[in-house]
């Protein structure tokens, strides 16, 4: 790990924890999806470390739907930038509803699922709807 200020690491595991849990990822699931170990995760969250390169932090903003530029400075890889403020998760009263829940966590995972599903299917029942309007 370069050296690196106490301020840099905070800067980068709010934004990380922010971006991460606005795009609905845990820590397990964000290191699959870039190839690192949940472990590493955890440690760029807990402020002990941060990322080396920035091809990684580039692949992390990718990943959760963030902008890179944004990223790189919350990792102090922008020299002078200030560090963004962490992303927002936007409200979701059905999801919101599911995750304050006492439901266990697979269950949890199941009702996100199905209601994530149900909105993939309405919207192209929806974009099916338009077509055929279109077309007449």
């Amino acid at each position: 790990m370069r050296h690196t200020s106490a301020g840099q690491r905070d800067a980068w595991a709010a934004w990380l924890k922010g971006a991460r849990e606005a795009a609905g990822l845990s820590i397990t699931e964000l290191g699959r999806r870039i190839g690192i170990a949940r472990e590493t995760v955890s440690r760029w969250e807990s402020r002990s470390q941060r990322p080396e390169s920035a091809d990684l932090v580039v692949a992390v903003a990718r990943e959760l739907g963030a902008n890179p530029d944004d990223a790189l400075s919350a990792a102090g890889m922008r020299p002078g930038a200030t560090p963004p403020p962490p992303p927002q998760r936007p409200a979701d009263p059905e999801l919101d509803t599911i995750r304050e829940s006492r439901l266990s966590p697979e269950r949890k995972k199941q009702l996100i699922g199905w209601v994530l599903m149900r909105r993939a299917r309405d919207e192209q029942a929806r974009l099916d709807d338009l077509r055929h309007l279109m077309e007449s």
